[in-house]
């Protein structure tokens, strides 16, 4: 059955088809989301091989879906008739607030509208609120809305939305700090020791309305606008949704626990080992595992996500002899990430294995070049428009070959009727 369920995650991890899923792939809990999920449809892909897509905006007036990537400081369009295009960039870094330099998460990320039809933007590297208008451009004009609290810079806005009378509510986790490569955080330019969930309106300005999770991320309005939703990214330690009332003095309570899925029999993964945003409770960044005390708490802790339900767990950077022990007595399929081959499936991430980055982990492989293709193509991209404007503007192009004409008879035809 380890071995089935291996073969599951690897499947998984690195299938990149196009093949939609089936009907009765889509699993109802709660019979009420069937007021706005039709089982019928087919989910499918639009785009692939994206790097933290986020933000995903639907525009009526386009019929487009408008969402971020992180990492590249873009926002992108995608429609029927145009496929997928950058729309606006930079999106969320353009030097206006102090950053990490190339940390890798400095773009925009949460994308709503205002009644005017404005884009109200999240921005990572800005680190502010801010608003443009919504068309394409490489040259954007971004008007802050909001950028601090008490005078402090927030940290990095995340996850917005705006309610009917425009009231703006938004999270602000440490995002912006975590360097993609090896998922640590540097938190050298935080200004606030705390990640908040706010609100910003034209009459009172900034409020805020909690500070309750450590990694605070999507939130959502219940459609009477009474209640905001706000979710935990800390998987790990507080898989959970609040609810907070807004008109009862921002009270929250936990509306959904996502321990309890296991009791559900839902697919658990956890994450043992280094768990880079925990890295300074440790020491910083290095192999977890390397005295028997602490290989031995390890142990237990696998154990733990074992009874707690848990199928699998993401096992990184654990000394491979210590995993091949703890992987033949344990029940969950171990996935090693810079854990060595002794673990049940082997995985990196995509950017590694191809490349995108400057610098890899010491766990990584790099099999291409990815990022030295990227910029060859925008040298040849750029030699090849300075090539076809000089060609345009010496008469060059379009040549014979480039051209259709009729015979001067049919032409001489064509003239006279004029």
């Amino acid at each position: 059955m380890k071995k089935l369920l291996s073969l599951l995650i690897l499947i998984q991890i690195f299938a990149c088809s196009t093949t939609v899923k089936k009907n009765d792939s889509i699993v109802i809990f709660d019979e009420s989301i069937l007021n706005i999920i039709d089982t019928s449809v087919e989910i499918e892909y639009l785009i692939d091989s994206l790097n933290v897509a986020e933000g995903p905006l639907w525009d009526e007036n386009s019929s487009s879906l408008l969402f971020t990537q992180v990492p590249t400081n873009k926002i992108y369009k995608w429609n029927e008739n145009d496929g997928y295009e950058v729309y606006i960039s930079p999106s969320g870094y353009t030097n206006y607030a102090p950053v990490i330099p190339n940390v890798g998460l400095s773009g925009a990320n949460g994308l709503t509208f205002d009644s005017e039809g404005n884009l109200i933007i999240a921005q990572h590297g800005d680190r502010r609120v801010s608003k443009i208008d919504n068309s394409p451009t490489t040259d954007p004009n971004f008007e802050t809305i909001v950028d601090n609290y008490e005078g402090n810079r927030f940290n990095s806005p995340n996850d917005v939305v705006v309610s009917s009378n425009g009231d703006i509510f938004f999270t602000d986790p440490t995002y912006g700090f975590m360097n993609l490569s090896d998922w640590s955080f540097d938190e050298s330019v935080k200004e606030l020791d705390f990640s908040g969930v706010y609100k910003f309106s034209t009459e009172n300005g900034i409020e805020l309305i909690s500070n309750e999770l450590d990694l605070p991320n999507g939130l959502a309005l219940s459609n009477d606008e009474r209640y905001l939703y706000v979710n935990s990214s800390n998987t790990a330690e507080a898989p959970v949704i609040l609810r907070v009332d807004l008109e009862n003095n921002n009270n929250s309570e936990l509306f959904f626990d996502g321990a309890e899925l296991a009791k559900e029999d839902v697919p658990v993964m956890g994450h043992l080992g280094l768990v880079p945003r925990k890295s300074t409770w440790i020491g910083g960044l290095r192999a977890v595992g390397k005295t028997a005390d602490e290989a031995y708490e390890l142990y237990k802790r696998f154990k733990r996500l074992e009874e707690a339900g848990a199928f699998s767990a993401e096992c990184e950077v654990i000394p491979e002899n210590v995993m091949g022990e703890i992987s033949k007595r344990t029940k969950i399929s171990t996935v090693s990430l810079g854990s060595g081959k002794k673990a049940d499936v082997m995985y990196l991430f995509m950017n590694d294995i191809c490349g995108e980055q400057e610098k890899s982990p010491r766990h990584a492989k790099a099999y291409t070049n990815l990022k030295k293709m990227r910029e060859d193509i925008e040298i040849e991209r750029v030699k090849a428009l300075k090539a076809f404007v000089k060609d345009s503007l010496g008469g060059k192009f379009p040549g014979p070959e480039n051209s259709v004409n009729v015979d001067e008879q049919i032409l001489h035809e064509f003239v006279k009727k004029l």
